[in-house]
């Protein structure tokens, strides 16, 4: 069973149906989370020149077009003497660290975030526990959750002496937007900045200019977006350009942002328990917006069981007060494609069902409030047990 919101909201269900010996019918679901609809607002970026220094402070604008914003802020950090992060601030008010990465004393990596930052242009400062040679940049987005639940997956880190920060952020889903940050801890004045990976969209490329290399460090962000589905995105740079060849000490640190609708489904079989062959199941999705956003364009996807002959006509749709409308489309491929007609007795079945249905298909328009009563609907079919 798949479930998608595109533009505001995707999210994807799997339900398993197992029969067993045709008398046991066994129901699992797992839900995997997707979204979309984050957008790009500004980036901006400053470095500490040739010293060092213990802040660092520039200016940001966030947009005033657009709906549930975040400011994200990372710090790449020459850290020869252990230095951090103290206090990240934008207009005045304090954001929060998501994560950080050191690699020994060679190169840190923080990101941190604000969600609903002040709208136009103000002061990022950036304090740090001593002074140090660093670069600081933001990047501001709108189209995420303003819960900070909902809004960021989990961070992801990684360390290493190679030409090429790499890290993998899993459970990626549709429509999420994976940032990063990095640092490495030797850039000649004259060495071409690090070169962002394929699929990732550079945000900022800053570096100090220290005349020694080995005091430098260089410090950059990306975005790139989730996969179709859920997966892994990798995010990569090669350090001293898009051919560089020299291994140096980097640290990479990296999140997914998330929208903010968020829809649970709960599927259920009634009869429940064991059933004999010749048994109507009628199973019922129910979804619910428990997010902080409305989601739109939704579209619900669920498989006839295996060893059972789908109803015909048996689809119903329980839409209350979401305001939803909904075409039903069937598929006899497994998802392929989605113009089969159901009829009496297809493939085989007993009059009134079809044995060829493979899956069933809701496409609602409108959009699913995030508040109660108008966030929750249910659809439902039947399936005869062979």
């Amino acid at each position: 069973m798949t479930v998608g919101f595109k533009a505001n909201l995707t999210r994807t269900i799997t339900a398993v149906l197992l029969t067993l010996a045709a008398t046991l019918v066994l129901l699992l679901v797992t839900v995997q989370v997707q979204a979309q609809g984050i957008a790009f607002d500004a980036a901006s970026t400053s470095d500490t020149g040739t010293g060092t220094a213990g802040s660092l402070t520039w200016s940001h604008t966030v947009g005033a077009a657009g709906t549930n914003r975040i400011l994200i802020v990372g710090v790449s950090i020459r850290n020869n003497s252990s230095q951090t992060v103290s206090s990240v601030t934008y207009a005045g008010a304090a954001l929060t660290l998501i994560g950080q990465t050191t690699n020994s004393t060679n190169a840190r990596v923080e990101i941190w975030r604000r969600i609903a930052p002040a709208t136009g242009t103000n002061n990022v400062v950036v304090t740090l526990s001593a002074a140090a040679r660093f670069v600081g940049g933001a990047a501001s987005f709108t189209g995420v959750s303003q819960t900070a639940a909902l809004a960021l997956g989990s961070y992801f880190s990684a360390t290493g002496n190679t030409t090429t920060p790499t890290v993998n952020v899993t459970s990626v889903g549709q429509g999420q937007l994976v940032v990063d940050t990095i640092a490495n801890n030797t850039l000649a004045t004259g060495t071409t900045a690090p070169c962002v990976g394929a699929g990732q969209t550079q945000l900022w490329s800053d570096r100090t200019t220290n005349g020694t290399a080995g005091n430098n460090t260089p410090g950059a962000g990306s975005t790139e977006p989730g996969p179709a589905g859920v997966g892994t995105v990798t995010m990569s740079w090669r350090l001293e350009g898009c051919s560089g060849s020299n291994n140096r000490q980097w640290a990479i640190g990296a999140v997914a942002l998330k929208q903010g609708a968020a829809v649970t489904l709960a599927k259920t079989v009634s009869p429940s328990g064991t059933q004999q062959p010749g048994t109507d199941l009628a199973y019922t999705v129910t979804f619910t917006n428990s997010g902080d956003a409305a989601g739109s364009v939704l579209s619900i996807t669920d498989a006839c069981p295996a060893n059972t002959d789908f109803k015909v006509g048996s689809v119903t749709n329980n839409l209350g007060t979401t305001g939803l409308t909904v075409v039903v489309a069937y598929s006899n491929n497994g998802g392929s494609t989605w113009t089969y007609p159901p009829a009496s007795g297809g493939g085989g079945a007993p009059a009134g069902y079809d044995r060829l249905v493979t899956n069933i298909r809701w496409t609602f328009t409108g959009n699913l409030s995030q508040s109660s009563p108008n966030n929750t609907g249910s659809v439902s079919f039947t399936a005869r047990i062979r």
